[in-house]
């Protein structure tokens, strides 16, 4: 991949800096933190997209330099207010636009994870706190008509992010109610071709249900550490994400639940287009699971 990339920022100079992108993206899956730094560095500058700043911060993040790390996620903050990330949404279908609300949930849990490995336990809760009340009731709105006939896998991941920062809050109660919904709805969006990180989440939120379904005393009730690290599908999936579709199943589906046949419906990045409705425009999944 390296080869690919660097071959990339040569031969296309107009495209060069999204190219460096990349190759940091890469850096960052195999923990190599400093040149995950300089990469998206450039790209940034180059590009004026703070935004970029996110992964930056979490390399240093990585690297345990957690005052950089935090002035770097606040100058991601800058990008935010500009309004500039809100004309995304992740499904066509949905009609819940959250790729603004999703994207500050990511950056206040972000600075959270800084503050905790600082041992600043009340800004940690602060910025918990503030990651759920962003993207909470966007959650919660995602799936308010639960007897609905479609259903995305994008709104079982909204709930189980939530769930689990609730659940490094201490707030057992309210994390048990989106973890549980959250595994329901990971079921019933579950592929038999899902891959290991597309079929990760739902294990992962299956067993913070299991957690919290057992009585006092039993089992390991250990809060879950939210750090992305190398080697475990959380970081995977945050950097894989963008290049696949978000897929949807028919409420009545029944397992085993089939990918659609044609090339065009595996999930691969030429899965999505851009289409305009209105003054958002939205990235649009083509590829969907059926039943047998």
């Amino acid at each position: 991949m390296d080869i690919i990339l660097a071959d990339g920022i040569k031969s296309d100079p107009n495209n060069a800096s999204k190219y460096r992108k990349g190759l940091g993206l890469a850096h960052m899956c195999r923990q190599s933190w400093r040149k995950a730094i300089d990469h998206p560095g450039e790209y940034a500058r180059l590009e004026q997209d703070d935004w970029a700043y996110l992964d930056i911060g979490n390399a240093y993040l990585g690297l345990g330099n957690y005052t950089q790390a935090i002035r770097l996620f606040e100058l991601a903050f800058n990008d935010a207010a500009s309004n500039k990330i809100a004309i995304l949404s992740y499904s066509f279908m949905q009609t819940v636009d959250d790729m603004k609300p999703l994207q500050l949930f990511e950056l206040h849990r972000a600075l959270g994870l800084c503050y905790e490995a600082m041992g600043r336990k009340e800004d940690m809760t602060k910025s918990l706190e503030a990651a759920v009340t962003c993207y909470r009731d966007i959650a919660l709105k995602m799936d308010e008509e639960q007897e609905r006939g479609t259903l995305y896998r994008h709104e079982a991941r909204a709930l189980f992010k939530v769930g689990v920062v609730l659940e490094r809050l201490g707030k057992k109660v309210e994390a048990l109610a989106m973890l549980s919904r959250a595994a329901i709805l990971f079921e019933k969006t579950s592929l038999n071709t899902d891959d290991e990180i597309q079929s990760s989440e739902a294990t992962e939120a299956t067993a913070a249900f299991e957690r919290h379904s057992l009585p006092e005393g039993q089992g390991n009730m250990l809060a879950p550490d939210l750090k992305e690290k190398y080697g475990e599908m959380r970081l995977q999936r945050r950097l894989a994400l963008k290049y696949t579709t978000d897929w949807h199943c028919f409420k009545q589906w029944k397992p085993p639940r089939q990918r659609g046949g044609m090339d065009w419906n595996e999930v691969s990045f030429t899965n999505k287009f851009r289409v305009s409705n209105g003054d958002r425009t939205f990235i649009a999944p083509w590829g969907f699971g059926h039943g047998e």
